[in-house]
């Protein structure tokens, strides 16, 4: 079982893709399209319910073009 802070870290992850997908007016389906993480992971994703790889947060971060900074909530 994750740790309370990574709980929250990846629930706070999720949340910030959600956004940013709803920004761009897309479902989940376009930005599996856009990215080409399955549907299932993306779901997974934005519920905060699994530790994603680094090579889905460099897509992620390039459909919605945004530095990966940005999605894991780094303010610097």
């Amino acid at each position: 079982m994750a740790s309370p802070d990574l709980t929250e870290f990846l629930v706070a992850f999720g949340e910030r893709v959600q956004f940013y997908r709803k920004e761009k007016g897309w479902t989940q389906l376009d930005l599996s399209v856009q990215t080409g993480i399955e549907i299932r992971q993306l779901r997974r994703i934005e519920k905060g319910e699994t530790n994603t790889s680094i090579g889905n947060l460099k897509l992620l971060a390039a459909a919605f073009g945004v530095e990966m900074g940005e999605l894991v909530g780094d303010s610097n």
